[in-house]
């Protein structure tokens, strides 16, 4: 299952028992309204309640989003760029303010990655 499907089967898993709580809650005050003993049931269902709510408005919010491009691994892409880079071509070493960023990703690729997140390869071996 995508998150996507995930997300749409609790917003419904949700909508399907949100007013089922809200009926509790209803009762609950209904029947242990004059009880100060219950009221702590009484205001958790409530809150439950309101709970639910929430979680339903924030999947509609999400689902209603458009749908995210897949993203590739940050090992991947430099395996890829190592793959596509002529061995010629000149490597920077410095990046402005951030200074270099050097990191090991495997025992094959060496890269850095600059402030706004280019791959340079320094050395594919």
């Amino acid at each position: 299952m995508t998150d996507r499907e995930i997300m749409q089967q609790a917003l419904d898993a949700l909508e399907n028992s949100v007013d089922l709580v809200r009926e509790d809650a209803y009762q609950a005050a209904k029947l242990y309204g004059n009880y100060t003993t219950r009221q702590g049931k009484v205001n958790g269902l409530k809150v439950l309640a309101d709970d639910h709510e929430k979680a339903i408005t924030a999947l509609r919010e999400r689902l209603a989003q458009p749908e995210q491009e897949p993203t590739v691994p940050l090992k991947d892409a430099l395996q890829m760029v190592a793959a596509a880079t002529p061995p010629a071509a000149a490597q920077p070493t410095m990046f402005g303010p951030m200074g270099t960023v050097g990191a090991l990703f495997d025992k094959h690729v060496i890269g850095r990655l600059d402030k706004s997140w280019r791959v340079y390869v320094e050395k594919n071996t």
